[in-house]
C-alpha cells in the first residue's frame, strides 16, 4: 500500500465516520423532538415546573419566618 492509497483510505474512513456521526445526531434530535413535543410530556413538564416553583416559594417563606402559603 503506497502513501496515496493510504491517504485515500483514510479520507474514505473519515467521510464514513462523519456520515455516521451526522446520522446519529439527526436521530438523537428526532427522538428528543418526539419526546419534548408530545402533549403529555409538555403537560408533565409544566406541572413539575409549577410544583417546583410552589415548593421554592414555600421554602423561602418558611426560611424567612413567615407562614407558607396554603395553596
Amino acid at each position: 500500500m503506497d502513501i496515496h492509497e493510504h491517504a485515500r483510505l483514510h479520507d474514505d474512513a473519515r467521510e464514513r465516520a462523519l456520515a455516521l456521526r451526522q446520522a446519529a445526531i439527526a436521530q438523537a434530535w428526532d427522538w428528543l423532538g418526539a419526546q419534548c413535543m408530545r402533549p403529555a410530556a409538555r403537560a408533565e413538564r409544566a406541572a413539575r415546573r409549577w410544583a417546583q416553583r410552589l415548593r421554592r416559594h414555600q421554602e423561602m417563606r418558611a426560611d424567612a419566618g413567615a407562614p407558607a402559603c396554603r395553596s
